[in-house]
């Protein structure tokens, strides 16, 4: 099935929008255009790696529901987000003997950890060395769980504080994982395909031994955009017992652990994951980024002028 990629920026997907809003033609072209059952792959400004991959019908499904709720794209920009806003760091956020519980399972179950694996816009998984270097426990439900019960009593206030919406909440999902010596995470999305689409909120819970026997391993998060290809960001210190939420599309990345023993018991630990709301469930502040699609019909009506378009 061919794909259509077409790179936009955030103005151009307003002013379309607003448009689609007004004009009847461009809404019926825009039905027209999505009666042919292919893929469609929109990128964002930073290029192929970073986007939104969705079907035909999949975003006309989309469309229609709007449509029938009477809901509109005129507020569903971004709010101008602040330092203050762009992540929730909590500390103490586990009693003592939880924290050190974690610890016992992580190097107890040191032999089951793998390499960490990527997910393209495919949904395929692979080892991209060059992109993601650090090892993961997929599966540990019984301390992750210890983590995911304190989540669900502070959910409220910490949506509260990133500025989202409510949303119904389909389940929590997490994996544990170490970063040693060398190891990083370039910059990524936590939900830039369609399996990944519904998760709304990514948190990250360190726990270390102490005092912390690396240095690095800081969590970068960019949230407002101040020019193309410039956004402002914030720098997540990785201490232990606390936990950082962030919202799923902000890009982030994990800077390099300097980790001199490297010993596994050294590590920089997370029990990581994503708190995913229910298919259908109002994306609040959010829902604007499944409108990125809405892009691949202007090659038709010519009525916004594409930044670039590559490949078919």
């Amino acid at each position: 099935m061919a794909l259509s990629q077409t790179q936009v920026s955030m103005e151009a997907i307003h002013q379309f929008l607003h448009q689609l809003k007004k004009n009847q033609k461009l809404r019926e072209e825009l039905a027209e255009t999505l009666r042919v059952d292919k893929d469609w792959k929109v990128a964002t400004d930073f290029g192929e790696k970073y986007g939104y991959k969705f079907t035909s019908k999949e975003l006309w499904e989309n469309i229609q529901e709007r449509q029938q709720k009477g809901e509109t794209w005129e507020n569903d920009s971004q709010p101008v987000i602040g330092v203050e806003n762009a992540s929730v760091q909590l500390d103490n956020f586990l009693t003592a003997e939880e924290n050190h519980r974690l610890l016992e399972y992580a190097l107890q179950h040191k032999s089951d950890f793998a390499s960490s694996l990527t997910v393209d816009l495919d949904d395929t998984f692979h080892l991209s060395p060059n992109h993601r270097r650090s090892l993961m426990l997929p599966s540990c439900p019984d301390v992750a769980e210890l983590v995911i019960h304190r989540i669900h009593q502070v959910l409220p206030e910490v949506r509260n504080q990133l500025l989202l919406q409510s949303f119904a909440i389909s389940g929590i999902d997490s994996s544990l994982t170490a970063h040693n010596d060398g190891h990083f995470y370039k910059l990524h999305k936590d939900n830039n395909s369609i399996r990944l689409a519904t998760r709304e909120i990514t948190f990250v819970y360190y726990f270390c031994k102490e005092p912390k026997p690396f240095t690095g391993g800081e969590l970068r998060i960019y949230y407002n955009q101040i020019k193309k290809n410039l956004f402002a960001f914030k720098l997540i210190e990785p201490r232990n017992n606390s936990i950082v939420f962030f919202p799923s599309q902000y890009l982030h990345e994990i800077l390099p652990i300097d980790c001199p023993s490297q010993n596994f018991a050294d590590s920089r630990f997370t029990i990581n994951g994503w708190i995913e709301r229910q298919v259908g469930s109002s994306r609040g502040a959010n829902s604007r980024d499944l409108m990125l699609t809405l892009m691949v019909m202007i090659s038709r009506s010519q009525k916004i002028q594409m930044l670039s378009s590559f490949g078919t």
